[in-house]
């Protein structure tokens, strides 16, 4: 779904798959990528903030929490 840009099912996959392993990291970005998609800023940075509660040394997570501040 995502790959063919189907953002409203994609969305509906990968909340569903967070709800069911809210611990799987890759899930959580792929949902961090719809939402970020789709403009819901909250959503993305609450998503953000989880990721980093789990998955604290996942690269990506230390690009983004570590990155500098922008101006």
């Amino acid at each position: 779904a995502f790959m063919r840009n189907n953002v409203k099912k994609s969305e509906e996959y990968f909340s569903k798959a967070v709800t069911l392993n809210p611990k799987n990291a890759a899930t959580i970005k792929n949902l961090i990528v719809v939402y970020s998609k789709t403009g819901r800023q909250k959503d993305t940075v609450s998503l953000w903030h989880k990721l980093r509660e789990i998955a604290p040394q996942d690269p990506d997570v230390q690009r983004v929490f570590n990155a500098p501040a922008q101006k």
